[in-house]
């Protein structure tokens, strides 16, 4: 899984594709409900256990061409070459 650095990189490249090409792309944040309680309560080594569980359940829902990454007990994910939002 893309560490902050990759994932940093990873945005700026989509930020300058996006301005170059005029398209969109999205920042997605995620953070876990109760994970504080997960790491203090089985250790940290359990709650990276359900990062990478996590992030690898979101890796299959997402394209080859955007990212999900670790930032530290944080989940973040760029999309690119969004299409349209509807709200």
């Amino acid at each position: 899984m893309p560490n902050r650095d990759l994932f940093y990189d990873r945005l700026s490249q989509a930020a300058s594709q996006a301005r170059r090409k005029r398209q969109r792309f999205a920042v997605f944040f995620l953070d876990l409900d109760g994970f504080k309680t997960v790491n203090d309560t089985y250790g940290h080594q359990v709650g990276d256990m359900t990062l990478k569980e996590a992030s690898r359940r979101l890796q299959a829902c997402t394209r080859d061409v955007d990212t999900v990454a670790r930032l530290v007990v944080r989940i973040a994910m760029v999309f690119t070459k969004i299409q349209t939002c509807r709200w």
